[in-house]
């Protein structure tokens, strides 16, 4: 008798643990892409994807769909736009408008430079980079920053170069 209730036991424990891993589906997916759907659904992770409102149903995995190609620059440059919270130094902010960023600290005017879109990466200044950049003219310097993440929220680049580093920012709400 206690052989029976054993089994039964065993059996109801195989199968609870069956179907808690078939639960766990949506987080594996999140963990292959390497990114998480924003709740307004626009995420571009490592700068490889394209921005949710603008994919078209001729998009294939891997592919940029042609419907895109010509949207892709504005649709690039309205994601950033707006106030930028730097999140290691909070008196730090930046402000893009247009093609115009301008740098601020405690609220005042550091600086302010242009930029260009590069939706490959591929321009002289941005060696290394992967997925899309923007080249700023700042303080006649050339600067490449290759976007990592970008959404409604949050904000982070690599500065290419030797001396590069990584700036990572949250959207500031107005």
């Amino acid at each position: 008798m206690k052989n029976i209730q054993l089994f039964g036991f065993l059996a109801l424990v195989i199968f609870s643990f069956s179907f808690v891993a078939c639960g766990n589906e949506k987080q594996q997916d999140t963990a292959k892409t390497g990114a998480a759907q924003t709740e307004t659904g626009k995420t571009m992770e490592n700068a490889e994807a394209v921005p949710a409102d603008v994919a078209g149903a001729d998009s294939e995995a891997g592919q940029v769909p042609s419907s895109f190609l010509a949207a892709e620059k504005e649709q690039y440059s309205k994601i950033l736009q707006g106030g930028w919270r730097e999140t290691a130094t909070p008196d730090f902010t930046i402000e893009i408008t247009g093609n115009t960023i301008k740098y601020f600290r405690s609220g005042n005017l550091l600086n302010e430079s242009t930029f260009e879109i590069d939706t490959r990466c591929k321009s002289t200044e941005c060696e290394g980079g992967t997925g899309w950049c923007f080249i700023e003219q700042k303080d006649g310097k050339t600067l490449c920053n290759n976007i990592r993440r970008v959404d409604q929220k949050n904000l982070h680049y690599r500065i290419l170069g030797p001396d590069g580093f990584d700036k990572i920012y949250t959207k500031i709400e107005r």
